[in-house]
């Protein structure tokens, strides 16, 4: 947010726009990329994961997919008709990696 704002680039245009950026940025982060931290690091880490944890994982990184699916359906972007740091951090933690360093 405070590259946006420094440079006036990928930010709100109005307090409701901020509002909206900072909901996506904060659905992300306690919900959608820690349930999948987890998950990758127990499938990464440990020699026998529990598979009922990972099934419990899997629903809450599908029910927080299934937010961001039905929102993009109708939108191209988080907010507005161009990109916001929201799309632009989303968009990092939803794309695959080009490289894994755990195969």
């Amino acid at each position: 947010m405070r590259l946006a704002e420094a440079y006036c680039r990928f930010g709100e245009t109005n307090e409701d726009d901020r509002h909206v950026i900072m909901r996506w940025l904060f659905w992300d982060n306690p919900k959608l990329s820690g349930y999948m931290a987890v998950s990758s690091y127990l499938r990464a880490f440990t020699p026998a994961p529990d598979e009922h944890v990972l099934g419990f994982l899997r629903k809450r990184i599908d029910d927080c997919l299934s937010v961001a699916e039905r929102h993009f359906e109708t939108n191209a972007f988080a907010i507005g008709a161009s990109p916001s740091v929201a799309d632009i951090a989303d968009k990092l933690r939803l794309s695959p990696a080009r490289t894994s360093c755990c195969g």
